[in-house]
């Protein structure tokens, strides 16, 4: 399975779960006492120098064929890297080949690893009986103890986008996932894998329904995190708050009129906006965001810590202490959601922070062209549209209306601008020349794009339905 997601979506999180659930059927460490039976077993590729060690073994055997890679067709690489997967398995089962009640079960993986090659068998066929065996031998052990291996891979944030040599090696793995995944019920293989990179990766697949088939994007919902927010600050509380813990100990956050008590202690109604107009305190939170619990989290943190060294307390934040978080916070969340693709379009971003300025965070298409020939002496040549890309990496949006739906006036509202971004888009992004385009939020401030109009609109997120955030939806 391909986990999908942005940086700071929390697919470290998600895997560190499937650890924790793991670990409580039974010990999933290395050179640990056997799990009791019906336990799961975890191998984690957690590193980068760990994943690029599997991928140069692959290149290795490559090298080995004697022929051009060009030259060396799909079935050969993912068959090599079903042997390189298997090798980190039968590595990770090693560890337990020497308990009493498992050395007979796992022999053959003893003798894999240590290359106990039966006397006069030419060596290459050695070598491959020994892989089959030791690989059959584990498919049988997890029999016999009616077990799981979560094998979980999460490293791919320093891949070399442009690299064509490891691209292209890469390019057998998925299909490698799939076929161990398809001969070996017992086996999961879940790969996480930034959106960022996805395009790159993508263009390298040879099927790309087949390889992207059992994949699951991590989106999250504004409800999604004011829980996530709610319970992090009642356990905060629980340490250093503890009038407030006692207030809100008995609050049951499934509940949504419960959620609402719990902001409502700590944030203001409305706050004032830089247009001078009131807005809900939480929906200004929200929608400088990309709908990411790293970047509320920030946020949060950076108001509640204030307020907490100024009154020892986190009840009861004023507007103007959100305000000063949100502000000093869109540097850093900018900076942390370009950092992946810094190394992809360094050009790019480096022209962008020169020629933005000079657009408004609401414009229309012909502002737009006027500046796009500024762009195209110095970026990347594989950069086929400047707006497309930027839509990518979440900067750029259309103007439509508070539902989505591009077929009503864009113009409807006086107050927000809803836009479509990639993060709430469910289409890809069209430049119509009739069209309105918005910056996000975040990085109108980061490139200090400044209203030059008497615009009051502020960018809102489309398909966001704050006002009735607390509105129990099994009743509507």
């Amino acid at each position: 399975m391909l986990l999908l997601g942005r940086k700071g979506a929390g697919k470290t999180a998600a895997l560190a779960e499937i650890r924790i659930a793991a670990s409580r059927r039974g010990d999933v460490r290395r050179a640990r006492p056997l799990p009791q039976r019906g336990a799961q077993f975890v191998l984690a590729i957690d590193s980068w120098p760990h994943f690029h060690e599997v991928v140069s073994r692959v290149g290795r055997n490559v090298q080995g064929e004697q022929v051009s890679p060009e030259l060396i067709p799909p079935e050969m690489y993912r068959d090599l890297w079903v042997d390189s997967l298997w090798h980190e398995i039968i590595t990770y089962f090693y560890d337990y080949a020497h308990e009493d009640d498992t050395r007979a079960d796992l022999m053959p993986v003893h003798r894999y690893i240590n290359a106990e090659a039966p006397p006069g068998v030419p060596l290459k066929l050695a070598a491959q009986q020994m892989a089959e065996d030791a690989r059959d031998a584990i498919v049988s052990f997890l029999d016999q103890r009616d077990a799981q291996l979560f094998f979980l891979v999460d490293t791919m944030e320093r891949y070399p986008i442009r690299n064509s040599v490891f691209a292209q090696t890469l390019s057998g793995m998925f299909p490698a996932m799939y076929k161990i995944k398809a001969n070996n019920s017992r086996i999961k293989i879940i790969f996480s894998v930034p959106e960022e990179i996805e395009s790159f990766m993508a263009a390298g697949s040879a099927n790309l329904m087949k390889d992207f088939a059992s994949s699951f994007r991590v989106r999250w919902k504004p409800i999604d995190l004011v829980h996530l927010i709610a319970y992090r600050l009642r356990a905060s509380a629980s340490i250093h708050d503890r009038p407030l813990y006692e207030r809100t100990e008995s609050l049951d956050f499934s509940k949504r009129d419960d959620l609402h008590k719990m902001l409502s202690v700590i944030l203001p109604e409305t706050i004032r906006n830089a247009c001078g107009n009131d807005e809900d305190a939480l929906a200004y939170i929200i929608r400088h965001t990309q709908l990411l619990p790293r970047q509320i989290l920030f946020i949060f943190n950076a108001a509640l810590s204030e307020q907490f060294r100024k009154h020892k307390t986190f009840e009861n934040v004023k507007g103007e202490l959100v305000r000063k978080a949100v502000t000093e916070s869109q540097r850093f969340i900018g900076e942390q959601m370009l950092t992946l693709y810094r190394n992809v379009y360094p050009k790019l971003l480096t022209e962008a922070r020169k020629i933005l300025p000079d657009l408004e965070p609401i414009c229309d298409y012909q502002s737009l062209r006027k500046i796009e020939s500024r762009f195209n002496r110095n970026i990347e040549d594989d950069v086929v549209s400047i707006w497309d890309t930027m839509f990518e990496m979440g900067i750029l949006g259309r103007s439509t209306t508070k539902s989505g739906d591009l077929s009503n006036p864009p113009m409807d509202e006086s107050r927000y601008c809803y836009g479509q971004f990639h993060f709430n888009a469910d289409s890809g992004f069209g430049l119509a020349t009739d069209g309105e385009y918005c910056f996000h939020p975040i990085f109108a401030r980061y490139y200090g794009m400044a209203r030059r109009k008497e615009e009051q609109r502020v960018v809102y997120p489309a398909n966001i339905d704050l006002e009735n955030i607390y509105v129990d939806q099994s009743s509507r």
